[in-house]
């Protein structure tokens, strides 16, 4: 028996991705093992109002490398929509991942199973280039498009 909106959500998500039995665990949290050994963690944020698709890429070393990391993040989180996963790095856990924030209005499995196939897209990208101590290079930027802050164009 479905009891909450994360349970109703991962019931349609495994329909959609034809995944039996997806469901929360006693944290009320689904991880999700794809391949390209990819991990995705869902869950409902405190207030229930948003659902959390988050990737952990782990502890990155401090230094020049990092540095370089963290940088090209930031530049990936300000290219225009759709980013399909924000960087972000925790200084309490030493972790640098990527997450996606949904509303929770509107969204069905069919939605999340698209949003879930573009962010393992680009996860992968990133997994792999961190496991080899490499910067992904932003292949696609360009200027003409590209919006500043506060709406300046460069």
């Amino acid at each position: 028996m479905i009891t909450n909106p994360l349970e109703a959500l991962l019931d349609e998500l495994g329909k959609s991705l034809d995944l039996p039995n997806l469901a929360p665990d006693d944290n009320e949290t689904c991880l999700l093992r794809i391949q390209g050994n990819i991990h995705i963690q869902i869950e409902l944020d405190k207030d229930e109002h948003y659902l959390l698709v988050v990737s952990d890429f782990g502890e990155v070393p401090l230094g020049r490398y990092r540095q370089d990391l963290m940088e090209t993040a930031l530049k990936m989180n300000s290219l225009p929509s759709p980013l399909n996963g924000v960087f972000a790095y925790s200084n309490k856990a030493g972790h640098f991942c990527m997450f996606e924030k949904l509303w929770l209005e509107g969204l069905n499995g069919d939605i999340l199973a698209e949003v879930i196939e573009k962010f393992r897209e680009k996860a992968i990208i990133w997994k792999e280039a961190i496991e080899h101590n490499e910067v992904p290079v932003i292949s696609e930027i360009t200027t003409s498009d590209h919006v500043g802050i506060f709406g300046l164009k460069p």
